[in-house]
């Protein structure tokens, strides 16, 4: 064996040559760096680098101990499960992001990390590449040493090649230059600036923790509907509790934004500049330089949901936002009409947010409130309290309306407005006749016709709307036989014109009623029913009962006969919603009767136009009635029934009216009296009693009380001067100071025996209305 002397001296030699070349590089080794565990911190005596560096069983170049090369050896560490058990990451790239909008491109771990550490936190660099053209460049120096604030991603205030971010989106020679993607960042367009805060919030280092992905800081996951996706609550307690998963309010009933919400659709309602500072930041449409900073929750928070209500407005007006659709769906906002709505009741102690608590979206319809409410038992025909539930939430016994509305609509009959009445296919909601966002107290009708403008005819003509034989566009009547809810003859009929421009109501109570067909008072329609005066109360709020249904008026003894001895209701005959015929004033109709099954039944050859005539006084059935034949029945017409007006028109003494004064159907009589409203009349001055056969005119108060006493004759025993007629015409005069005296000169017919005779001759008119009394006219 040949001994090498050079060889062996250089054995001897090399132990030293290492140990001099670790004590220089231990005496030039750089201070401890901000990043502990194996990338930083180093020690005299550590062993940190045996992580990733093998002196002598190197697996791949520069020492390292891992066949891997490059973002591969990060991976090794870096998949969550490695030594320091690191989050998932992926590389900056977009090469399998399926959204991305720039070119494809895919960054290596060293251009933004140190690997052997870094002053800054997650060691990144003092410089980063920059790709310009084929060649990178460095910019810096990079200072990343806070998460939020000064010195994080993107501060808006230090230079922007310090920030790790905008060093490459804001160099010019870059391919995500700009920013033109992302709404916020000193040189992001779109007008949201989210300077200072932490951009990995929505820009995940891994798009969908799949390390084996070039996806890193792709916006998957983050943004508006990523993060608000999951409830949020970065421990500040601000709200208390963080905030809920809004994303899921747009998919209940109701909702702003139809379709897959987006980050953009956030953002049309939502000022992001403070983003994270724990308060609700909010655009006016019509102006975005205005913001609105809610301190509180509207839904509870009178001061908030006050300033929040211009910025819905700001939508809900004629442009919508600022002329555009505010969401990407394209769809412009209900219009309301601000003026109206600052006018309306419910803006005098209310907000949006009293019936709108949540701008996302309601579990019930139209957004309304409480917006996440479960169904109230207590309601059972509006569980939800989105319909008459609703109102009823002000409009009940404990207010804070004042009228409660709810227990009218507890009465036995009301419209059908609860969805248990409309089981039938009929409907009506309170919003057909009142538009909450118009209605005030002077008008709180809406026109049903068109529910953006206020009513502005008279209340007769408003119901008249529905009830015309062609409602408004949502209201069913139910199914009904007979005449049913068509009241459009009421229009012009012997009703209308004395009850004026509030003839409904005289009748009706709109809401609800203990009576049938929302009556104020009982109006028996059931046949063969025993009479009795409360039976037909309604008709004796206005005509004189007694009158009515004695032996002597219009119709003679036929009331009697036909309502007491016969049981007939009043509706057998009369239709109380329609005109008369001419020269009739008993609004003659059998429709109702016959249509519903009553025992009535037209003579054949007749119908409802021709089954009644009048003419010179005389009418005349041809009928079929409660197994009577008519064929026909004739009476002539007798003297008018009074009625009381003070009813309808309290304030003063009892005015006796004489009610075919205001429907002429004899010759007229002199002078002619105007159909007008009662309430209109003049009281006539002066108390008038009369007798046979005296009249006493005494001008000293302004009640008239006209009563007659008839004393029965068994014999004429004055002969007639003055020929009176059945019609007679009345001529006007000074009220009389003396007694007046009248001698009517009838002549019985030889058919009927006359039980009375007056004595007396009238000089003077009674006003224009007929003179009590009369001639006894002869029955058919």
């Amino acid at each position: 064996m040949t001994y090498d002397a050079s060889r062996s001296l250089m054995n001897c030699r090399l132990p030293f040559l290492v140990l001099a070349a670790l004590l220089c590089a231990l005496l030039t080794a750089p201070p401890a760096l901000a990043n502990d565990g194996p990338h930083g911190d180093y020690a005299p005596t550590t062993d940190e680098c045996a992580t990733c560096h093998r002196s002598h069983t190197n697996e791949g170049p520069n020492l390292l101990n891992s066949p891997a090369q490059d973002d591969a050896f990060c991976y090794t560490c870096h998949n969550g499960t490695g030594a320091s058990a690191t989050p998932i990451i992926s590389t900056h790239g977009n090469s399998d992001f399926a959204s991305g909008v720039e070119g494809s491109f895919s960054l290596l771990c060293v251009q933004c990390h140190s690997p052997h550490g870094s002053s800054n936190l997650s060691i990144v660099k003092s410089d980063v590449w920059v790709q310009a053209g084929a060649f990178p460049v460095t910019t810096g120096p990079i200072i990343f040493t806070a998460r939020t604030g000064l010195n994080s991603f993107d501060d808006g205030v230090s230079d922007p090649a310090s920030r790790i971010c905008t060093a490459c989106h804001t160099n010019a020679a870059n391919s995500g230059y700009p920013m033109s993607y992302h709404s916020g960042g000193v040189n992001h367009l779109g007008g949201q600036d989210y300077s200072g805060q932490n951009c990995v919030s929505c820009h995940p280092h891994s798009a969908d923790n799949d390390r084996a992905t070039q996806d890193g800081f792709m916006p998957v996951g983050g943004g508006c509907v990523g993060c608000h996706s999951i409830p949020q609550d970065n421990g500040d307690g601000v709200p208390v509790g963080g905030r809920r998963a809004v994303i899921a309010d747009f998919e209940n009933t109701s909702h702003h934004v139809m379709g897959t919400v987006e980050d953009a659709d956030c953002q049309a309602c939502h000022n992001t500049d403070l983003h994270g500072s724990g308060a609700v930041r909010l655009f006016d449409a019509d102006d975005p330089l205005t913001i609105v900073t809610l301190n509180g929750r509207p839904d509870t928070d009178t001061a908030s949901a006050q300033a929040l209500e211009p910025l819905c407005l700001a939508c809900h007006d004629s442009d919508g936002a600022g002329g555009f659709a505010p969401f990407h769906d394209g769809i412009m906002p209900p219009i309301i009409n601000q003026t109206m709505w600052g006018n309306a009741s419910h803006a005098l102690a209310n907000t949006c947010y009293d019936c709108h608590s949540n701008g996302h979206g309601s579990i019930k319809d139209n957004l309304l409130s409480p917006w996440n409410a479960a169904a109230d038992a207590a309601l059972p025909g509006d569980p939800m309290r989105q319909e008459e539930g609703l109102c009823y939430t002000c409009h009940d016994s404990d207010g804070p309306a004042l009228t409660d509305i709810q227990a009218n609509f507890n009465l036995a009959t009301h419209h059908n407005v609860s969805s248990l009445d409309q089981a039938d296919g009929s409907q009506v909601e309170c919003t057909n006749c009142h538009n909450p966002h118009t209605v005030n107290a002077v008008n709180q009708r809406s026109n049903p016709d068109n529910l953006a403008a206020l009513w502005a005819g008279n209340e007769t003509d408003f119901c008249l709307t529905c009830h015309d034989g062609s409602p408004p566009p949502g209201v069913i009547f139910p199914a009904a036989a007979g005449t049913g809810f068509d009241k459009s003859a009421y229009a012009g009929s012997t009703h209308e014109a004395p009850l004026g421009n509030y003839g409904c109501r005289h009748c009706h109570n709109q809401h609800g009623s203990t009576e049938r067909s929302l009556l104020a008072a009982q109006y028996e329609i059931a046949e063969y029913t025993p009479y009795t005066a409360a039976s037909y109360a309604m008709c004796w709020v206005c005509h004189d009962e007694n009158g009515t249904m004695s032996t002597s008026n219009r119709f003679r003894n036929n009331h009697n006969r036909h309502v007491i001895t016969a049981t007939s209701p009043c509706i057998d005959c009369h239709d109380v919603h329609a005109p008369h015929d001419a020269g009739e004033v008993g609004l003659m109709s059998f429709d109702f009767a016959i249509l519903n099954g009553y025992d009535m039944a037209y003579l054949a050859g007749y119908d409802g136009s021709s089954s009644f005539t009048f003419a010179a006084g005389r009418g005349t059935c041809y009928m079929s009635c409660h197994s009577a034949t008519h064929d026909p029945r004739s009476y002539t017409q007798g003297a008018a029934v009074a009625t009381d007006c003070t009813a309808c028109h309290p304030g003063g003494p009892p005015i006796a009216i004489i009610i075919d004064s205001y429907f002429p159907s004899l010759p007229p009589l002199t002078p002619t009296p105007t159909p007008t409203d009662v309430a209109a009349l003049p009281l006539p001055t002066g108390t008038m009693t009369a007798t046979l056969e005296t009249m006493t005119l005494t001008p000293t108060t302004t009640a008239v009380s006209p009563t007659a006493t008839l004393q029965p004759l068994t014999t004429p025993t004055e002969t007639p001067t003055t020929a009176v007629s059945p019609t007679p015409t009345l001529t006007p005069t000074p009220l009389p100071t003396a007694t007046p005296t009248f001698t009517p000169t009838a002549t019985p017919s030889p058919t009927e025996t006359p039980t009375e005779t007056p004595t007396a001759t009238p000089t003077q008119g009674n006003s224009g209305n007929p003179p009590p009394g009369g001639t006894p006219t002869p029955s058919p």
